[in-house]
């Protein structure tokens, strides 16, 4: 049981630490503009999220419902460019 408890702690901070570490990679004006395109989506998209990936790319998850249709796409930004767009 201890031997348990310690690979989650240790899976835990693994996971905190790469995040962190994905952070401190992340071009501030990526952020930024994947914070002002998700705030101008209409109020139909306000599940829209942004992430980061480990290489500091801004991830940003867009989700819309209405009428009891939705959609889903997702954005990758890098360095002020468009990575991808699913």
């Amino acid at each position: 049981m201890k031997h348990l408890c310690f690979l989650a702690l240790v899976c835990i901070v693994s996971l905190w630490s790469a995040n962190a570490n994905a952070q401190d990679n992340v071009n501030p004006a990526d952020m930024t503009q994947a914070e002002e395109f998700v705030s101008s989506l209409p109020p139909a998209c306000s599940d829209s999220t942004i992430s980061t990936g480990a290489d500091g790319t801004v991830i940003i998850f867009v989700a819309c419902k209405k009428e009891g249709q939705s959609t889903h796409s997702m954005i990758e930004i890098k360095n002020g460019i468009v990575k991808k767009i699913r």
